[in-house]
């Protein structure tokens, strides 16, 4: 009998060790049984309904529409498009789902007419429209969720969040009743989004504990303000971001920020509130920063909300921030103390003592900003500085290896610039510097003059203007300084090693950037050492893949570049 069981338990261990993944095929009109593309059905919701008794299913569905409440479990894969060749997608969205769809799998390549409730879900390419509540509702206790090239428009609100950790990248939440995106609870990671032409709000956090971070996205054309935000606890941070032709009947139509707002490289124009309070940014406490952003042609700048006399600030309200044409840069009707960095107001403070402690530039405030005589920000097209800037090289260091908005290397003429955009410079090949290879790309040694002293940057071959033949200093660019060997090639590896030093016998950096496809050369790791004294030298580690040796003074120590990473 003995025997006869531990068969028995064998036997059962076989089944459970092998999965059971199936695939089934989907097209208008099918009658068939599913198995093949020739022999597709029409019935999704059957389909769907086989995700309780198998391990793993995919769902391969054509062009039509399917119409009904679906269920994609967490084991089910739905991929719309299908043309009769599996892993082939039509470059158009041609499969439509009309109804509320709840989905705890993966959903792509489909349009929604309806709405879709997300729990630890995945979306590519789906569009979600025509819902008279939430478009998306992502409602998780816990875990993640995760939306990659996804749009929500003509809903009441794009998209929602409550709770867990909601991914966005390269989303457009638009012409929506109400608001873009909006959560209550949860944390958002947000890049290449855009957040536009809403009746209301672009984008609405209110949840008190959970940090969220927003990189190059835009909050553009919305009815009652661009970005609406605050926390308790944690930080909402905007970097790299427009926030432009905003309107409000409330304070704040660019920006409205209750507490712990950081926003960092980015540009607030053309916006405008109705409200008594009205400004593009609205601040209620002390604890919210910018930093290196330009503020211009708004309708009221900063508006200084009371709470500001009842907390202590931390840090300064604003560091190289550029402040033009926005009527009154600020609005302090409590007089209340704030204190700002390095940056650049028409006229100044008033307090010229006060401008010279703070490193405050008083703008001339006569013409457009390009004037040859006075200080005249100098902005050219996109709000790119002309060479003329008066804000080039008069802001304050804040960070090593910052990347300005348009994600081109900061500190490039031998200091930080005032506001989101850092002037590059024009840049010349160096004669008789030989190429070398990095992300499988050419690269070459240019150099540009700046007020009499020359500066050095690797460019790809490239960033030319293929029309003037013009250098183009772009986010290829890798800035090494005054010196022309300031930097090595680690042979074997994606890295380079550009080092930071200036006189002997001080400190200095040997930064390890890596190429990142979405922001250029990006610090992966910064190795310290004494100039003239120990510079580190890089190598690959002989052995260990993921590992770079590193030595100094005769000592070799090893490090694992993608433990940054992670």
């Amino acid at each position: 009998m003995k025997k006869y069981f531990l068969i028995y338990l064998a036997t059962l261990c076989c089944i459970y060790a092998n999965a059971v993944d199936i695939k089934r095929y989907v097209k208008e009109g099918g009658t068939g049984n599913g198995l093949t593309w020739e022999t597709a059905t029409g019935d999704l919701g059957t389909v769907l309904n086989l995700a309780s008794r198998v391990d793993n299913l995919d769902v391969f569905v054509g062009e039509g529409t399917f119409t009904g409440n679906f269920k994609i479990e967490g084991n089910t894969r739905l991929l719309g498009q299908f043309a009769g060749k599996e892993g082939f997608h039509n470059s158009n969205v041609l499969t439509k789902l009309v109804g509320n769809i709840r989905l705890e799998g993966i959903l792509a390549y489909v349009d929604v007419l309806g709405s879709v409730e997300m729990n630890q879900a995945v979306m590519v390419k789906v569009n979600v429209y025509g819902s008279d509540e939430n478009g998306i509702h992502v409602f998780q206790t816990g875990g993640e969720s995760r939306l990659t090239g996804c749009s929500a428009y003509q809903n009441k609100t794009g998209c929602s969040l409550y709770g867990g950790k909601l991914t966005l990248e390269r989303c457009s939440f638009c012409d929506n009743e109400y608001s873009g995106f909006s959560t209550r609870d949860g944390s958002v990671i947000a890049s290449g989004c855009y957040f536009g032409a809403n009746k209301g709000p672009g984008c609405e956090l209110s949840n008190l504990g959970s940090s969220c971070r927003f990189s190059d996205c835009e909050f553009v054309e919305n009815k009652q303000g661009g970005f609406i935000g605050g926390v308790i606890s944690g930080r909402h941070i905007l970097e790299r971001c427009r926030i432009s032709d905003n309107t409000s009947t409330e304070p704040g139509a660019g920006i409205y920020a209750s507490g712990n707002v950081a926003v960092y490289h980015s540009f607030i124009y053309n916006n405008e509130s109705t409200h008594a309070k009205g400004s593009a940014v609205y601040v209620l406490s002390p604890n919210n920063y910018f930093c290196n952003c330009t503020l211009c042609n708004n309708k009221g700048g900063i508006y200084i909300e009371e709470g500001f006399a009842y907390e202590k600030a931390e840090q300064p309200l604003m560091t190289n921030c550029a402040l033009w044409h926005n009527g009154a840069d600020f609005i302090n009707p409590a007089n209340c103390t704030y204190q700002l960095e390095s940056c650049a107001l028409e006229g100044g403070t008033g307090i010229p003592e006060l401008d010279a402690e703070r490193g405050i530039l008083a703008l001339s405030s006569e013409n457009e900003g390009t004037g040859t005589v006075g200080n005249y920000p100098g902005f050219g097209d996109g709000f790119n500085l002309l060479p003329t800037s008066c804000l080039i090289n008069k802001g304050k260091m804040t960070g090593h290896e910052n990347r300005d908005y348009w994600n081109r290397p900061c500190n490039v003429l031998g200091g930080y610039d005032i506001g989101a955009s850092e002037y590059q410079g024009v840049y010349q090949w160096v004669a008789g510097s030989a190429p070398v290879t990095l992300n499988k790309e050419e690269y070459k040694l240019a150099s540009t003059t700046f007020k009499g002293v020359t500066y050095y940057s690797l460019i790809s071959t490239q960033s030319v203007n293929k029309e003037t033949g013009e250098l183009v200093a772009d986010v290829k660019n890798i800035y090494l300084g005054t010196k022309r060997n300031a930097y090595t090639v680690v042979a074997g590896t994606p890295y380079i090693g550009v080092y930071r030093e200036g006189k002997v016998g001080e400190k200095a950096s040997c930064n390890i950037l890596e190429w990142n496809e979405k922001g250029g050369w990006e610090l992966l790791r910064m190795v310290t050492y004494t100039a003239g004294r120990d510079k580190p030298v890089l190598k690959k580690h002989p052995a260990q893949k993921n590992y770079l040796n590193v030595t100094q003074a005769g000592r070799t120590s090893s490090i694992d570049v993608y433990v940054y990473k992670r």
